[in-house]
């Protein structure tokens, strides 16, 4: 890849005189106050690659050149005297290119406005020119070599289709589009011919493929015809022996169902005659039904006749059945307070047998404390008491008393010498 050594300008625009501005380096930075020419600079560079003068913010190419505060005012129509205008200016651009040999390209601009253009001191057109440009990867219409204040915002906000056109630009492409749109129409028109061409191939053979199936199909039909013809001669003849075989087992047939026959008319006879006699059975055995249903007749008459008698009669058994379930309920309350008694006089005999052995255990204890008190009575003194009349004082308070109910309030009465009264519930 090539690299700009150095410029030599005169007369360009700022510039008066020859300048020579350089060397340059892979990476060099111009720096400088506003107005000392930093931007002339890039102008120079875009000038001697060949940019038109409305891309250098001029309107016309003799603009270019060097113009001093007095040739200005001589311009507008004063009056100037001094030092002369230049006519000419130029910019020359020692260039190094990949293989280290070395170009100089200079442009030449007169106040008539024409250019001259020159590749190591020696006048080229601009054809020739350019392409020495585009050689070294320098594309005039592209701008390749320089981006100036601005350009990365109009690249941006340009369109899918300008950033396109401007990479073909840059590429070098967009001087091929003529060439390209030819060609590829040739190619579309080839390809088409192509196809056209390999559809017809194809039919061709599809045909021809047609044609020899048909051949061989045709052939094939013949050769299963004379198979079919000799065939159904072999079946016509195995089918009239099997026809003459069949005839001869259907005579034989015939002749058994001849006799057959015979026999069958006997039993057709006498089913006949069965058939007779079962008639006559059946006659009778209709009018003994027809009797039998008169009398089916008469007992339903009879039936209905007896219905008055029949209800009368369900309702005796329904009211019977009300008094029976009456009945029924009574007898369950009787037994169910004969058990409630029943339980009742249960408890109660066990209350009575409590109080048996309480009272003698009274009386057993009774004793012993009046015997080792002395107050008990000899033999003589208690026969003499069980002789002697005592008003029985015992009262039963139930409707009957029990004996050992009596024999308890004696004891009672002995042993305390006073009345006895017990109440007894049974």
């Amino acid at each position: 890849m090539g690299r700009l050594v150095q410029i030599e300008v005169e007369n360009f625009k700022s510039y008066r005189g020859q300048q020579t501005i350089g060397p340059f380096y892979n990476f060099t930075s111009v720096i400088g106050p506003n107005g000392s020419g930093k931007s002339n600079l890039m102008d120079a560079i875009s000038f001697v690659l060949g940019v038109k003068s409305t891309q250098l913010r001029s309107a016309q190419l003799r603009e270019l050149i060097y113009r001093s505060g007095r040739g200005a005012a001589e311009k507008q129509g004063g009056n100037g005297g001094g030092e002369e205008e230049p006519k000419r200016a130029y910019v020359c651009a020692e260039y190094e290119t990949s293989d280290g040999g070395t170009l100089r390209f200079m442009r030449i601009v007169t106040s008539s406005g024409t250019s001259e253009y020159k590749i190591n001191d020696k006048s080229v057109p601009f054809a020739k020119y350019s392409a020495t440009l585009e050689e070294e990867n320098i594309l005039i219409k592209a701008k390749n070599f320089l981006v100036f204040q601005g350009d990365v915002e109009a690249v941006a906000s340009q369109s899918p289709k300008d950033l396109t056109r401007l990479l073909e630009q840059i590429s070098g492409s967009l001087e091929l589009k003529a060439e390209y749109e030819r060609l590829k129409a040739l190619q579309e028109m080839a390809t088409e011919n192509s196809a056209d061409s390999f559809v017809k191939k194809r039919g061709v053979t599809a045909e021809m493929k047609q044609f020899k199936e048909q051949k061989e199909e045709a052939e094939r039909f013949d050769k299963l015809q004379k198979q079919r013809a000799q065939q159904l001669a072999t079946y016509l003849v195995w089918k009239l022996y099997h026809l003459n075989k069949n005839i001869e087992v259907l005579e034989a047939e015939i002749d058994q169902e001849r006799g057959a026959s015979q026999h069958s008319e006997e039993q057709m006879r006498d089913l006949e005659t069965q058939l007779k006699d079962a008639k006559r059975q059946q006659a009778r055995t209709n009018k003994d039904l027809m009797r039998l249903e008169k009398h089916i007749h008469e007992k339903t008459k009879q039936m209905e006749d007896m219905k008055p008698v029949l209800l009368r009669l369900d309702e005796k058994i329904r009211h019977g059945n009300k008094k029976l379930r009456t009945a029924d309920e009574n007898i369950s309350k009787a037994r169910a307070e004969h058990e409630r008694e029943t339980v009742i006089i249960r408890d109660l005999q066990k209350d009575y047998e409590q109080l048996t052995k309480a009272l003698a255990k009274y009386e057993e204890n009774l004793r012993k404390r009046r015997a080792e008190e002395g107050r008990s009575l000899d033999e003589a003194q208690l026969a003499e008491y069980n002789q002697s009349p005592a008003p029985n004082l015992c009262v039963s308070a139930g409707t009957h008393q029990s004996a050992t109910s009596k024999e308890n309030c004696s004891r009672s009465k002995v042993a305390t010498g006073g009345e006895c009264k017990r109440s007894t519930e049974s």
